[in-house]
């Protein structure tokens, strides 16, 4: 049915139907630009060259990649030796402070809060 019938393809649009995604007729100036009043306008942008030099870069990104896993690998040694260092220091700190801490705040056994915390208004006989 429709395999008879073959439109004529266009090699490249006008600047002015890719923008709207309409469709051209390759003509310069085309039917479009021309009722729309833009034949001065209606021109075939260049196509963009592909990059031929792609082995160099695609060597290049690879270097730069190794770069970066390296740099990635030296900082990832360092946050563990830090985290190691003040994680220790930490430990040392919390029990020397714990020590002195504990005694002072925590009521002995047996004793009511009251008698073993006077500053804290509580009121009551002592047991």
């Amino acid at each position: 049915m429709y395999g008879d019938i073959q439109r004529k393809q266009v090699k490249r649009a006008c600047i002015h139907c890719q923008r709207t995604n309409k469709k051209c007729d390759n003509e310069r100036p085309c039917r479009r630009c021309v009722s729309n009043n833009r034949e001065g306008t209606c021109y075939t942008a260049p196509r963009k060259k592909r990059n031929v030099d792609t082995k160099n870069s695609m060597e290049e990104t690879q270097e730069e990649e190794d770069a970066l896993k390296k740099f990635l690998l030296v900082c990832t040694i360092e946050l563990e030796t830090i985290k190691k260092e003040t994680h220790a220091s930490l430990l040392s700190e919390t029990s020397e402070t714990e020590d002195t801490e504990t005694k002072h705040v925590l009521p002995r056994r047996g004793r009511p809060l009251k008698e073993t915390m006077p500053g804290l208004g509580l009121t009551g006989t002592k047991a």
